[in-house]
């Protein structure tokens, strides 16, 4: 996956600004009890278990049967929820000569929540530059900077907000937020995050993406290109929760912090050759050395009962520490590939691709493994006996297969881990207190590549000036030796362990097909597209050994069959470049 961002181009320096406002209100609020309605539906409740609403305890608290004679109800949708804003803001200038291209830009971002208190702003500095040296060398750097804090991240009062009672009094005679108002401890009351120093919770984070490249001419279609990338951030989590807070429920205070850093180095050496030979021989090669790696370290600690709220998570060493843990993470992945392109008289045209991985998160002897790939194509359009037919613009008849590979697991998962025993670390070894660890993953030391082979058959045509364009796919995907976790008897000491298990099929047809209904010398056009899509998917293999008739994991597997509807859209579109689109969809259909 390439991604490009915009340039600077030769000319005379050019500034830009864009900005947009809006207002975020509740798209609709949810339809909860009144007093009344509450009131009934606990009667009834009461009654269907044989009890006496009137006399049973427990029915509904002193406060609720004040409430409920004086006709006074709660929701707190309307006492939290607000108008929230958003928006963003860009000034950008670019430009530069024949040698020299440039651009930079920067950006502000602003959004608050319906909820108060939640809200994001994000900072952000990009900029790019490119520059000929000489006729044979080129460099050029790519920069994007931003910086992000995001204040209750994690905090969801939805919950609170849903199952409050409608007739417990949200607040006291002093005008605080109690904590239970219905006197259940399961439903506390979400204003009380609300209050002064009640609670704090922000994340911030700092992150630079950067990109830079040499390249050189060597010789007469022959270039080397050097990328370098590097990706990193640095994020910094806060938190404090008062006593009297839904998240403490009345017991002590607690805070945390934690930081890490992240980042994420690649390096691609590439060598392409280019040549045309005969007016006719078209050849490509492509040579690829990659290396890259992704390291993460962090660190994370808590504490209780801090002396006053209004410290929050400033001073955690003036409160009693409650844990500390730290964890470091790296992997890394080595690559090698060679392609080899031709083509002859822009007719046939064949690629060989064979490429090498290797990653350190799989076990000795399965790190590396090569995936090859090749694809032929006919341009049949371009044939001398269809060069006379007017009415057939492009017509190319496509092959492919090739094979790829995944190593989507964690690090270490080869090597097994520990935990820390008791939670805590510590217990009792005689009169002595002394730290101890349990087995926490079970190694895997056969570990390897998860496999995807994919065959491909396509068809492009464009018909009577390109009036009618389409394309009609056929395609096959097998993925094999799946990395999944694997269940064990939790007596053997562990729940799961990853391994190589499975095997599963992907096939499907596609087919798209454009017509151009209208098209006029003023630049009028009304063009319909149409598109139509099967795919089927099984699970061919479970990896749970054979069934009583021989066949692998056959009893196990399933299969599901999945379709989606045809559509098609209609475009009117005008010399001033203005279009609508309607969609509409057939109702879904399973096919067998």
């Amino acid at each position: 996956m390439l991604i490009t961002t915009k340039r600077g181009k030769a000319g005379a320096p050019r500034a830009t600004y864009s900005a947009y406002y809006g207002v975020k209100k509740p798209y609709g609020l949810y339809d909860l009890q009144n007093g009344q309605e509450y009131y009934n539906y606990r009667a009834e409740a009461f009654r269907a278990a044989g009890q006496d609403p009137n006399s049973a305890a427990g029915f509904l608290t002193d406060d609720e049967k004040a409430n409920f004679a004086a006709g006074r109800s709660f929701d707190y949708q309307d006492l939290l929820f607000q108008n929230g804003r958003i928006q963003n803001h860009a000034l950008g200038v670019s430009g530069g000569s024949e040698q020299t291209q440039y651009s930079a830009s920067l950006g502000y971002y602003d959004e608050t929540g319906i909820v108060p208190v939640q809200g994001i702003k994000r900072y952000s500095l990009r900029g790019t530059l490119d520059q000929q040296i000489g006729k044979r060398i080129k460099v050029g750097l790519n920069t994007l900077n931003s910086f992000t804090s995001q204040n209750d991240p994690g905090l969801n009062i939805s919950y609170n907000i849903l199952t409050s009672s409608p007739l417990a009094s949200p607040y006291d005679a002093n005008g605080l937020p109690i904590l239970f108002p219905n006197a259940d401890n399961a439903q506390a009351n979400p204003l009380s995050y609300y209050t002064q120093d009640a609670h704090f919770e922000q994340r911030r984070r700092l992150r630079t993406f950067n990109s830079l490249y040499g390249q050189v001419n060597i010789l007469k279609g022959l270039d080397y290109r050097l990328n370098l990338g590097l990706d990193g951030r640095t994020e910094n989590n806060e938190s404090f929760f008062a006593s009297n807070t839904p998240a403490r429920a009345g017991g002590q205070n607690a805070a945390t912090r934690n930081n890490s850093i992240a980042f994420n180095l690649l390096v691609e050496n590439l060598l392409t050759y280019n040549r045309t030979f005969a007016e006719k021989h078209d050849v490509n090669f492509t040579g690829l050395y990659s290396w890259q790696q992704f390291r993460t370290d962090g660190f994370e600690t808590g504490a209780q009962n801090l002396p006053t709220n209004y410290q929050q998570a400033f001073n955690l060493g003036a409160g009693t520490p409650s844990f500390s843990r730290s964890n470091q993470s790296q992997w890394d992945i080595i690559s090698y590939m060679g392609r080899l392109n031709y083509a002859f008289d822009n007719r046939y045209s064949a690629t060989l691709t064979m490429r090498v991985d290797g990653s350190s998160r799989l076990a000795p002897g399965n790190k590396y493994k090569p995936f090859p790939s090749a694809a032929v194509a006919w341009n049949i359009a371009n044939e001398s006996f269809l060069q006379d037919n007017a009415w057939v613009n492009n017509l190319k008849l496509r092959a492919s297969y090739g094979r790829t590979g995944s190593t989507a697991v964690n690090p270490y998962q080869t090597l097994g881990s520990l935990q820390s025993s008791l939670g805590n670390g510590y217990y009792n070894f005689g009169g002595t207190g002394v730290a101890g660890a349990i087995p926490a993953t079970i190694p895997n030391p056969n570990l390897g590549w998860e496999y995807t082979a994919t065959t491909n058959f396509g068809l492009d045509f464009g018909l009577f000036n390109n009036r009618l364009t389409g394309a009609v796919e056929v395609y096959q995907q097998r993925t094999s030796d799946l990395l999944l976790p694997d269940a064990l008897p939790t007596t053997s000491g562990y729940g799961s362990f990853t391994r190589n298990i499975g095997q599963t099929q992907n096939r499907g047809l596609e087919i798209s097909l454009t017509t151009v209904n209208l098209r006029s010398a003023s630049g009028f056009e009304w063009s319909t597209d149409w598109n139509f899509t099967i795919n089927r998917e099984k699970v061919l293999d479970l990896g749970l050994g054979d069934d009583e008739n021989g066949n692998p994991g056959a009893t196990s597997a399933t299969s599901a069959s999945l379709a989606s509807p045809s559509s098609f859209s209609t475009t009117i579109s005008t010399p001033a470049s203005i279009s609508r689109t309607k969609q509409r969809r057939r109702p879904k259909r399973v096919l067998g």
